[in-house]
C-alpha cells in the first residue's frame, strides 16, 4: 500500500488476523516510520477501511 503524505511518498504493508488489522509505514527515505493496530468495523467498505487507515498513518506521521 502506497499513499501520498504532504509530498513525501509512505510505503506499508497491511494484514490481518482475528479481528484485528496491522500495519507497518516508512517514508521512501526512512526518516519515518510507524506501526499500527486497529479493530475494523465490519460494516465499513474496502475503501473506508483504507480511509482509516490513510487517517492514522498521517496523524503518525505529520510533524
Amino acid at each position: 500500500m502506497g499513499i501520498e503524505l504532504n509530498g513525501t511518498k509512505i510505503w506499508g504493508k497491511t494484514g490481518s488476523s482475528g479481528g484485528w488489522t496491522s500495519g507497518v509505514f516508512a517514508s521512501t527515505d526512512d526518516h519515518r516510520r510507524t506501526v499500527c493496530t486497529l479493530r475494523p468495523n465490519p460494516l465499513a467498505t474496502p475503501q473506508q477501511q483504507r480511509t482509516r487507515v490513510e487517517a492514522v498513518v498521517g496523524a503518525a506521521l505529520t510533524h
